[in-house]
């Protein structure tokens, strides 16, 4: 999605407008760990977790109404969507991950929930990866993964990832269960984490 949403914007910009374009969306990448962690705090002190979800709602809508008016449908021959392999990852890949979330919890890992989601989970992607082969047009064409650089960039990036992300996921644990923070105080308390991260981003856009 990333890649792809990037080669739009730079067809759509052109090569003299480019440079400004990207800064202006790099911004989201600046703005967001900075503010994100406390809003995320005061949205479930104030309302509840599931607001955490259905805020994007009204963005996407939003999104999806600006990029029809503004993006100019171009550039050769349509294919069709691969809509079973959409449906087909669009099952697998969340009811595998709350499967493995689950079966990580106190006490889980033997209800019959977290059996059937696992279940599911694998069906669906062994499912999808049948489908893909038979498919012209695939989601995501896993021959792409014969390629030595593209797979390099793929593991390099899911080790990235871990990395990146696997602090933000344990830090505010640490907080809230260890330390007996609050959500709010939580989210003030990474605010220097994210306020650290949105200047290095700052100062890689400006390189």
């Amino acid at each position: 999605l990333v890649p792809a949403g990037q080669s739009v914007i730079g067809q759509i910009a052109g090569p003299s407008r480019l440079g400004r374009v990207m800064s202006t969306a790099g911004l989201a990448v600046v703005v967001a760990p900075a503010i994100g962690p406390t809003l995320g705090g005061l949205l479930i002190d104030s309302l509840s977790w599931r607001w955490l979800f259905l805020i994007n709602l009204p963005i996407g809508l939003i999104a999806l109404v600006l990029g029809f008016r503004f993006l100019p449908l171009e550039g050769g021959a349509r294919t069709p969507l691969d809509v079973r392999g959409l449906a087909l990852l669009g099952v697998g890949i969340p009811a595998l991950s709350y499967g493995i979330i689950e079966a990580g919890a106190p006490g889980g890992g033997h209800t019959a929930q977290v059996i059937a989601s696992l279940a599911v989970g694998v069906a669906a992607i062994v499912g999808y990866v049948l489908s893909s082969r038979r498919s012209a047009e695939p989601i995501l064409s896993l021959t792409l993964f014969k390629n030595r650089v593209y797979a390099a960039a793929g593991v390099a990036v899911f080790f990235t990832g871990a990395g990146l992300f696997g602090g933000v996921i344990i830090l505010p644990l640490y907080f809230q269960v260890l330390r007996g923070h609050s959500v709010m105080d939580t989210g003030l308390l990474l605010l220097s984490f994210g306020a650290g991260t949105a200047l290095t981003m700052l100062s890689l856009i400006h390189i």
